[in-house]
């Protein structure tokens, strides 16, 4: 996800290191997503195990965030599902 912005970035890791060895032609981002609010989770499809497939990715958005006067944690509020 992006700081203070309703987006999500699909990024190329191998691409990253690459980049910063020098690389001026590696590609870095691969994908940009706009989603309705700002995200604050990211969960993928089996992201927690060896297994992981990355077919699904759920961003879970806190529309509310620096509009109320912080009384605890932000928890989510909504999720928007991108496959």
């Amino acid at each position: 996800t992006l700081f203070i912005d309703s987006q999500i970035v699909k990024w190329n890791l191998a691409g990253a290191i690459a980049q910063y060895k020098g690389d001026k032609q590696a590609k870095v981002v691969l994908d940009r997503l706009d989603v309705h609010y700002q995200p604050g989770h990211g969960y993928t499809s089996m992201g927690e195990t060896k297994e992981a497939d990355g077919k699904y990715y759920n961003s879970g958005n806190k529309f509310s965030k620096d509009r109320f006067l912080p009384v605890g944690p932000v928890h989510v509020e909504n999720a928007q599902l991108i496959d």
